[in-house]
């Protein structure tokens, strides 16, 4: 007799469904992510949105300046209270009505405001301390609303399919025994109370992902044809792995007596990229996934899922662009439709009226089985060697022993280098943490690499960032002496004078009015960091950057730099100083020198000198800005230097620091420990100087070079 009474009950709660959605729109919207260093501006993002044709756009928190340029759009925004605020929010009424008179009342209605998430998969992300403050949140939240007379919006909060104990088959779906009656229940009350939805995120790469061998990949990408999976306790059948986690729910739901919410898919996505290890995340996967759902959610007549066939799934697709400031493991950084500059990742149409004749061609899939090799966890291309350190102390600090090859006097010590020492840190971290959840990540400075790092040949370090056409910037490990760019041994070399008097020992070939034209350019900025002595140049930033010239040496300015626990390399590389070329033999050749005039073949090498360093010149900004950014960390490591070295005379091992002593021929070089020796010496043949150079050590993490080419 019940189980007729129930009947009626659901059958007139779907039909209630049926009704009160028919004015959604079937098309997807799309989550707009801000986790990126490199993304477009809110408007540029905006305009991107709309060229999708997305109906919907889900923020996860409520910037006034995105929300000021989705005014006058034909968006429905959903936005987010942060999950922060939560606690505070549930038991503060004052401040419910302020969050919501300053992030949702101030823009209505010329921004469409329609959805308020309070928290973001509060019951899986969070402990559970915060979990019995996130349904009295938001009954405050729907308080403020109704007290301001705002009846549009709806509240809700995101759940992840791991609110479920059991999934598999659908009818047997049904919350996790710690949620179910504290939270789901009266969650679900306050959802069926308010008319709103169980927002959902649903992805099924990661079910499938979890065991390919059980689930088949088209059942995973809506391309099964033939494949169909039977319920056995309801008799449904299933030809998608979506329908059949979203049915799941309905039953979980259905079993606390709550049959007629419904279900809002707040994310789902396939990844088009992601780690080594991670199968099936590619592009080709990424686009078969996202085209299809789209037909099933535009399909006409409706099609539902089995449990509740006809319905309407408002959804959203994760994401908007690709984020390359996610944490966790590589696929988090790949979800986007975009890339960062505002390119389509694959061809989608999100109205569902493209055929998919009308797409380019996909890359065939390459990683639709799992990876089969060795990968370790390696130093990704950063710059940022503070940063770099601490990730190293935390990795060192989590296992027992992780650390000891890198530690002094261990077999992998050598090279001594942050660099080579986090490499082997986050490999050994990684295999022995990543079976309990650990990424090869540590907040964007690893990556996965199936390159023995110990064996495979040292490639160059490469930093990220702003790389000019003259200025190639890079890292190598195991590089003791460095190239310091002339350009800044003569053209930076000011102590605060406007421009120098007198002509430069380094820099004979230079006139001083070239000089001062040099100088001429520079900001008050970096002439306060910049000072000049008869022999060696100084570039002082914060007092944590020594630039040791050792002189001219073939037309290049030689330097050793230590900054930041880093020395770095900077070289000038240009065909001027291979001398003249067959082609022009002639021009070169120089002229008998008259009293009025130079060699003609002198002239034109300095003026093509000139030309190119001052082309050079226009990107010393880039240049400081770069040294600039590596000061950080420099005092601890000298003073960590100083007490691990033994041997007091051991001058190779030392932190250098120039003092020019004029009187004595040569430039002497002062160790942290105030040992002094000849740095650079010469003898004098007539007019001439002739130097006898000696190899300079320094302690070093990475080297970093720094071409100028000729365009």
């Amino acid at each position: 007799m019940a189980m007729l009474l129930l009947i009626p009950l659901l059958l007139s709660s779907i039909s209630l469904f049926t009704i009160s959605t028919a004015t959604f729109s079937p098309q997807p919207g799309i989550c707009y992510g801000q986790l990126g260093d490199n993304l477009p501006l809110p408007r540029e993002s905006v305009s991107l949105l709309t060229s999708l044709h997305a109906k919907r756009v889900k923020l996860y928190d409520a910037n006034q300046t995105i929300l000021h340029a989705l005014r006058h759009t034909r968006l429905q925004v959903s936005v987010m209270v942060p999950n922060e605020l939560i606690s505070n929010i549930s038991s503060n009424q004052t401040l419910a009505d302020k969050w919501v008179s300053s992030n949702v009342a101030a823009f209505l209605p010329k921004t469409r405001i329609r959805y308020i998430l309070v928290g973001n998969e509060i019951i899986s992300s969070t402990t559970n301390g915060t979990w019995r403050h996130l349904v009295p949140a938001m009954r405050r939240i729907k308080h403020a609303l109704k007290s301001l007379g705002i009846r549009k919006v709806k509240v809700g909060t995101s759940s992840a399919m791991d609110v479920l104990q059991t999934s598999f088959p659908p009818s047997n779906g049904s919350f996790r025994e710690d949620i179910a009656l504290p939270i789901m229940k009266p969650m679900l009350k306050f959802l069926n109370r308010t008319k709103s939805f169980f927002f959902l995120d649903v992805y099924p790469f990661f079910a499938w992902s979890s065991d390919p061998v059980n689930i088949n990949l088209d059942y995973a990408l809506f391309e099964s044809k033939n494949l169909t999976v039977t319920d056995p306790g309801s008799g449904l059948v299933y030809t998608n792995l979506f329908d059949q986690m979203v049915d799941a729910v309905y039953f979980a739901m259905e079993k606390l007596g709550f049959p007629g919410i419904r279900i809002f898919v707040a994310e789902t996505g396939w990844p088009n990229g992601g780690d080594l290890d991670q199968i099936g995340a590619n592009v080709y996967n990424a686009a078969t996934y996202n085209r299809n759902f789209i037909k099933k959610v535009t399909r006409k007549p409706r099609v539902g899922t089995p449990a509740r066939p006809g319905s309407l799934l408002p959804s959203f697709l994760f994401a908007l662009f690709n984020e390359n400031q996610k944490s966790g493991p590589g696929t988090e950084r790949h979800f986007g439709l975009l890339h960062p500059n505002g390119s389509r990742v694959f061809d989608i149409d999100l109205s569902g009226r493209t055929p998919e004749s009308d797409f380019r061609p996909l890359p065939a899939p390459e990683n639709n089985e799992k990876f089969k090799g060795k990968i370790w966890c390696v130093v990704a291309p950063r710059d940022n060697a503070t940063a770099l350190a601490e990730a190293l102390s935390y990795a060192c600090s989590q296992g027992n022993g992780t650390c000891d090859p890198i530690q002094p006097r261990g077999k992998c010590f050598k090279p001594d280098s942050v660099f080579w020492h986090a490499s082997y840190a986050f490999s050994a971290y990684w295999a022995q943490f990543k079976k309990v959840g650990a990424t090869c990540y540590f907040n964007g400075l690893a990556t996965q690499t199936a390159k023995d790092p110990i064996t495979a040949p040292k490639q160059p370090y490469k930093v990220e960032g702003r790389v000019s056409s003259r200025f190639t910037l890079f890292c190598v490990r195991g590089v003791v002496s460095v190239q310091f760019l002339l350009l800044l041994s003569c053209g930076m070399g000011s102590s605060g004078d406007h421009c120098p008097t007198t002509k430069l020992s380094v820099c004979h070939s230079f006139s001083t009015k070239y000089i001062c034209t040099l100088n001429e350019r520079l900001t008050d900025e970096h002439r306060s960091l910049i000072a000049r002595t008869p022999f060696a140049w100084f570039l002082d930033v914060n007092v944590n950057v020594k630039v040791a010239s050792e002189g001219l040496k073939k037309g290049k300015g030689i330097s050793n730099v230590y900054v930041d626990g880093c020395v770095y390399m900077l070289q000038v590389v240009d065909d001027v100083y291979r001398g003249p070329s067959t082609k022009d033999k002639e021009e070169y050749r120089p002229t008998p020198k008259r009293k009025d005039s130079k060699p003609r073949g002198q002239k034109k090498q300095k003026r093509i000198r000139r030309e190119t360093f001052m082309r050079a010149l226009e990107e010393q900004e880039f240049l400081i800005e770069e040294l600039k950014r590596r000061v950080g960390s420099l005092e601890a490591q000298l003073a960590e230097e100083k007490a691990r070295r033994q041997n007091k005379d051991d001058v190779r091992q030392s932190v250098p620091r120039i003092e020019p002593s004029v009187n004595t021929g040569f430039v002497s070089l002062t160790d942290i420990d105030g040992n002094e020796q000849p740095l650079k010496t010469y003898v004098r043949v007539g007019s001439r100087r002739h130097y006898k150079g000696r190899t300079l050590r320094t302690p070093y993490t990475g080297t970093v070079v720094l071409r100028i080419k000729n365009e």
